[in-house]
C-alpha cells in the first residue's frame, strides 16, 4: 500500500532551502539523484480511469518497471492507493508478471488486451532524500523527492514541479506527524492530483483555450 505527501513546489530554490533545514538535515541517511521517464497506459474504454487507477512503465536510471495504482484515496496532501511494480522491458510483459494481482483485482481485461492505449508522458529528475525521523512515538523512514522537468499529452506539453514525502517502514505516526511538521513550517500547498491527472488535463485546457 502506497503511503505518500505531495506538494505543490513552485522551484528549486524552495525545495534546497527544505532539504537544508535542520528539521531534514538532522534526519538525513542517503540521497541519489534519478532519471525518470514515464509512459502511462489505459484500455481502450477507459477501464483504469473509471476505477481511478494508474498503469505506468516507467524507467528509472537504468531499471524498467511496471506499476498497476488502483484504488486512490486521500485528504489535502496525504494519497493512499494500492501499488504493485515488476520489473520489464515493455508493458505486456509487465502485466504478465502481474497477473496474479491483476487476477485477484478482477482486472482480466488488462491481460486480454493486446492495444492498450497510451495516455501521456513524464519525463524529469528526481532528487531523492532517504530519511530516517525519530519521534516519541516510534522511528520511521520515509523518502523525501523533488521532481523536476517536464509532462505530456499528445502534443500538448507542460512542465512538472513537485514535491513527495513517501513511507517506506517504521511508525506511521511518526511519519504522519514529520509530514504536518514540513507542511506547517514551510507553508506547502497540497497537490491534489497525481502527475498522471495533471497530464491528461493539458489536452483539456488545449481544447478549453481553442473554444
Amino acid at each position: 500500500m502506497e503511503k505518500e505527501y505531495k506538494w505543490m513546489i513552485e522551484n528549486k530554490t524552495m525545495f534546497h532551502n527544505i532539504v537544508n533545514s535542520s528539521i531534514v538535515a538532522q534526519a538525513l541517511v542517503s540521497k541519489q539523484d534519478i532519471q525518470m521517464e514515464a509512459i502511462y497506459y489505459d484500455t481502450e474504454d477507459h477501464l483504469l480511469a473509471q476505477m481511478h487507477g494508474a498503469l505506468r512503465l516507467r524507467k528509472e536510471n537504468d531499471v524498467s518497471v511496471c506499476c498497476l495504482k488502483l484504488a486512490e484515496q486521500g485528504e489535502g496532501a496525504l494519497k493512499t492507493r494500492k501499488e504493485y511494480e515488476v520489473t520489464a522491458q515493455d508493458i505486456y510483459s509487465g502485466l504478465t508478471r502481474l497477473k496474479n494481482i491483476i487476477e485477484a483485482e478482477g482486472l482480466d481485461i488488462l491481460l486480454r488486451s493486446s492495444s492498450l492505449v497510451e495516455l501521456c508522458r513524464t519525463d524529469f529528475i528526481r532528487n531523492a532524500y532517504l530519511l530516517c525521523i525519530d519521534k516519541p512515538s516510534g522511528i520511521c523512514e520515509g523518502e523525501l523527492a523533488f521532481d523536476f522537468g517536464n509532462m505530456s499529452c499528445g502534443t500538448c506539453r507542460a512542465p512538472l514541479c513537485e514535491m513527495e514525502f513517501e513511507y517506506k517502514s517504521g511508525d506511521l505516526h511518526s511519519f504522519h506527524n514529520f509530514a504536518h511538521q514540513l507542511e506547517s513550517t514551510f507553508a506547502l500547498t497540497p497537490q491534489p492530483l497525481s502527475k498522471m491527472g495533471r497530464a491528461m488535463e493539458l489536452k483539456e485546457i488545449l481544447f478549453t483555450r481553442k473554444g
